[in-house]
């Protein structure tokens, strides 16, 4: 049995038996055991929150460029694009 297998047998019956005891029985690290299962609980990464501040303000609806006058929001008023 693969030992991704046998960390779910262990995640499934945690609370019925010792995780020490199910790891020693499968031959399986507590240590590796217990990084499986802070994978299964990590929440997904939101890329929008690891981007540059400036990334999302360039990428949030409210600096899209002006079509009516041609002028960014971000840029100073005697710029345009």
């Amino acid at each position: 049995m693969r030992p991704p297998v046998k960390y779910a047998v262990i995640y499934g019956h945690r609370e019925e038996y010792p995780v020490t005891s199910m790891c020693n029985f499968f031959k399986v690290s507590r240590n590796d055991y217990y990084g499986f299962v802070g994978r299964l609980t990590k929440p997904e990464k939101d890329t929008r929150t690891h981007m540059p501040m400036q990334w999302q303000k360039i990428s949030s609806p409210s600096s899209k460029q002006n079509a009516s006058t041609g002028t960014n929001p971000l840029l100073s008023p005697n710029q345009t694009i």
